[in-house]
């Protein structure tokens, strides 16, 4: 039975193998593939990270962790002197809180997943420059209670609330 069955092979009765590999020399469906898996990586730690706040879970002892906690915490930080200068009637000074490069908002773009909490990020991130360039106290007394609404709402539906001080 192993010589029949050596012989067919050598009589050519096999045929060749084909693998389903991607074209590995082109180089854009490479980079595509690659950048794909990248972003499924992502989601699934923002996807845990979020699970683990919400179950109460600090990993604080992780640098990325921390440093988007940060990030976040001078968001709420800056709004909070914006608010308390507005209170007072100081447009310039409000502005002033919010002015500069902001990694909170390329963080809270970046940690939100899922509809609603891309929903709250995408308000809060167009809402802030507009009461950073408002031309009134009424405007930017407007925007500053959408901004904060909006980032109040995605700290509690990323779990954030647990972890920011000053909502």
């Amino acid at each position: 039975l192993r010589l029949a069955a050596g012989v067919a092979l050598l009589a050519g009765g096999a045929r060749p193998a084909r693998a389903l590999l991607p074209d590995d020399e082109d180089e854009e469906l490479v980079a595509k593939a690659i950048a794909n898996r990248k972003a499924k990586i992502e989601r699934e730690r923002q996807v845990m990270a979020n699970f683990a706040r919400s179950e109460g879970v600090n990993n604080a002892t992780d640098n990325a962790d921390l440093m988007d906690e940060n990030a976040v915490q001078t968001a709420v930080t800056s709004l909070y002197k914006a608010g308390s200068a507005l209170e007072a009637g100081d447009l310039s000074a409000a502005q002033a809180s919010l002015k500069g490069d902001w990694a909170a908002a390329d963080t809270i773009s970046r940690l939100s997943v899922s509809a609603a909490q891309k929903t709250a990020a995408d308000t809060w991130v167009t809402s802030a420059p507009v009461l950073a360039g408002a031309g009134s106290i009424g405007e930017a007394k407007a925007a500053y209670v959408k901004s904060v609404s909006a980032l109040e709402s995605w700290c509690k539906l990323t779990g954030y609330d647990k972890v920011v001080q000053g909502l």
